[in-house]
């Protein structure tokens, strides 16, 4: 008896370790997972919401991202139509107003070239306010088709988010034969009117040439007034006529009683036909040591 009991006993149990790995697949156990959906979404973490979701996190807290700037422009392209490059530099202004119910700070606006000039307002702009941006282009060595874009960026704006502004419009060429000259005395045109020597000393002189050219129509016979003794000059070649180019040479040799330091002089040069000498004044430094 005690050895068919202990019989009975095993065989259970075998029956319900078999029992268990079928559970799965019995149709009435699938049935009753299915209907309870509680169950369902924690046993499966694909389909489970958590707090570490972006999505959740602003769904749960009711912020939004961060999107476009608030700030609401009349316009964002202005056409300056076709201007020369001896124009004078053309300004422009882009108004806009506050759009959102917070307060906007302009940060930054970028140019992509130095020849347009942004200016913008510091101060935080009010909800419902406005302002302006003003754009001015400087059109001299600049021919051709305009297209210059403008970036504004504003703190509440989601990262990388910016108002684009854009000029364009066509640029003339110069009418000036010499547009690389850009100082004038007369009829001469000049690259420069300073003559840096740098450091020089009674070992060390120092010469300097200044590119010209005879923008007139007579011979130029160039000299200067007012040269310190030991600075030198000479023009190359030594008359210029109409349409060439030249160079104006100054050297200078210190000597050893000559004071040590910054040295600085002003000259004129004659023979331009510039009428008023006070226009064709160069200066002349060096450091002496």
């Amino acid at each position: 008896m005690l050895l068919l009991a202990a019989a009975c006993v095993a065989a259970a149990a075998v029956g319900l370790l078999c029992a268990r790995p079928g559970a799965a697949s019995d149709p009435a156990a699938s049935a009753a997972a299915a209907s309870d959906p509680e169950a369902f979404a924690v046993s499966d973490p694909a389909f489970s919401a958590t707090a570490s979701d972006p999505a959740v996190s602003d769904a749960a807290s009711g912020d939004e991202p961060a999107g476009p700037s608030a700030l609401l422009f009349d316009r964002t392209t202005a056409d300056l139509g076709t201007i020369s490059e001896d124009d004078a530099p053309v300004a422009v202004e882009f108004p806009f107003r506050n759009g959102g119910t917070s307060p906007v700070v302009v940060t930054q606006v970028r140019t992509t070239c130095g020849c347009t000039i942004p200016e913008y307002p510091r101060e935080p702009i009010r909800p419902g306010a406005g302002g302006t941006i003003r754009v001015t282009f400087h059109p001299k060595g600049h021919p051709g088709a305009l297209h210059r874009s403008v970036r504004v960026c504003t703190a509440e704006a989601a990262a990388g988010a910016e108002t684009v502004l854009t000029l364009v419009g066509t640029v003339t060429p110069t009418s000036d034969p010499y547009p690389h000259f850009a100082h004038r005395m007369g009829a001469l045109r000049l690259m420069q009117r300073q003559v840096k020597f740098g450091k020089v000393s009674a070992q060390r002189p120092s010469a300097v040439r200044i590119h010209v050219v005879n923008g007139g129509t007579r011979t130029l016979d160039l000299a200067v007034q007012g040269l310190p003794p030991t600075v030198t000059f000479r023009c190359e070649p030594a008359q210029l006529a109409p349409g060439e180019e030249g160079d104006l040479c100054f050297r200078i040799d210190p000597v050893d009683t000559m004071a040590k330091g910054d040295f600085s002089a002003l000259v004129l040069l004659l023979g331009t036909g510039e009428p008023r000498p006070t226009e064709c004044s160069i200066r002349l430094s060096a450091t002496v040591f």
